[in-house]
């Protein structure tokens, strides 16, 4: 964490992104290999994706307020920038697809309410 603040400060025409926690439950870069070398293989019977052309700061609240009432689905935010735009990926991890199911349901509710393009990658 320290070399990448040392990255940045020395890069002024560079966005360097890292691993960080900044929203309670949400847990962002949480999908990278390094972070799930300690994660049993087959810990995760489900998982779902979702991609979306906004940013993180559109999204924060809904999504925390969904972990919160989904204590037992892993959620992560991802941005991309792909093809000249940007957009979050939100990652959906759960032992139970039924439950990766649920928490689908609530999150497009809440991005059809924001009217947030839902994007194929």
């Amino acid at each position: 964490m320290v070399a990448a603040n040392k990255l940045a400060q020395k890069l002024s025409r560079a966005f360097v992104l890292r691993c960080t926690e900044q929203l309670p439950g949400v847990t962002l870069f949480d999908d990278h290999p390094a972070v799930d070398e300690d994660r049993p293989v087959g810990h995760v019977a489900g998982k779902g994706t979702i991609s979306l052309k906004t940013v993180e700061s559109e999204i924060a609240n809904s999504l925390t307020k969904v972990q919160e009432e989904n204590q037992d689905v892993e959620i992560g935010s991802y941005p991309f920038f792909h093809a000249g735009k940007l957009g979050v990926s939100i990652v959906l991890r759960s032992e139970n697809q039924s439950k990766i199911d649920q928490c689908n349901l609530q999150i497009l509710k809440f991005v059809n309410d924001k009217k947030i393009e839902v994007v194929d990658r």
